[in-house]
Parts: structure tokens; sequence; C-alpha cells
């Protein structure tokens, strides 16, 4: 299976596990998506994909193991990226939308491609999120809360900031190549 095809207009429901494994697929209309279930496209071929403003609902592991090296978020409707949703995938470029205020545990472990992101929004970042990935820097203003490992194994990371940050779990940097941190006085 290397394409998917729908009739025009037509709204997309992907149920978990639907694509799962078609390494061969490569053109999928995602502009008609509007539910994407748990591993639908894990270790699917796909380089792209937007997740368009009609999605209401992204499962875990969606993406997990693809071929994804660029995905735009563009729905409102989610707060937050769901566990694992694009681990393991060789993602170089992601933007999220300004709805999600959550990255999930794992979602971008073990992207080593991924040395940028906007967190834009995103107040609260999971356990593991981005541990080894290539991320070389990371900041954000509203960042309030950051679980155990989100950065471990990140090799390239070097520079953190997060001013406003209240909660930092163990073992967030643990194994990075972190040398500056600024984060408030009481850490």
């Amino acid at each position: 299976l290397s394409s998917v095809t729908v009739k025009e207009n037509s709204e997309l429901k992907v149920n978990p596990n639907t694509f799962m494994g078609c390494g061969s697929l490569q053109s999928f209309p995602y502009e008609n998506v509007i539910y994407i279930g748990a591993g639908a496209f894990d270790g699917a071929g796909i380089e792209y994909f937007e997740i368009g403003e009609k999605v209401t609902y992204l499962g875990h592991y969606a993406f997990e193991d693809s071929a994804l090296k660029n995905v735009v978020v563009k729905t409102t409707q989610i707060y937050a990226i769901s566990d694992n949703t694009f681990r393991n995938t060789p993602l170089e470029s992601v933007v999220l939308s300004d709805s999600i205020t959550m990255i999930g545990a794992s979602v971008f472990d073990g992207c080593k491609n991924l040395t940028a992101i906007d967190l834009k929004n995103v107040t609260e970042i999971g356990n593991s999120a981005f541990s080894e990935s290539g991320l070389t820097s990371v900041q954000s203003e509203l960042v309030e809360r950051i679980f155990g490992t989100a950065f471990s194994g990140c090799e390239n990371l070097t520079t953190v900031n997060f001013p406003n940050v209240l909660t930092v779990a163990a073992g967030v940097f643990m194994g990075s190549g972190v040398v500056a941190v600024s984060m408030p006085k009481a850490y």
C-alpha cells in the first residue's frame, strides 16, 4: 500500500492500528482526517503529515516508529500530544498549534534528528518526552512542570532556559550535555 485516496470533502476517522506497519505508505489525504487512533500510522512510510484543524483526537503511539520527518499540528481542538505519538521517528521539524499545552510521556523520545522545537504555549513536559532526542537547546517562558527524565540522554542539549518552571522531577537532564541552565532561584 503506497497511497490512500478518499472521496472529496469526506471526513476520515483513522482507527487504531489501521496503517500500522505500512512502510510503503507515502501519500495520505491528511486534510480529511478528523480522528487519529492509537498506533494508526505506527511504522508507516509517511514523511509529512498535517494534523488538521478538524482533528479532535490524536492517540498514543499514532506515528511511533514511522518515517515521519515533518509534522504540523494545526488543530486547536486538542491540548495535549499523547504519549509516544512520535517516538523513534526521524522527525526534523515540528510545528505545534497554540492550543498544545502538554507534551505527554516519550512523545519525542529517540527523535535524534529533532534539533529544535518551539514549545509555544506548552506548560507541562511529560516523562522522557524528549529523551535521547537531538535537541541542542530548549527554552520556554510558559513551562511550569517538567517530569522525570524528560531530557535524559540528550547528548547535544547544552542550553536550557525555563525561567518560570515550578516543578522539576528527578533525572530530567541525566546523561545530557547540559552546561547552562536558567531556572528560578528555587532551583
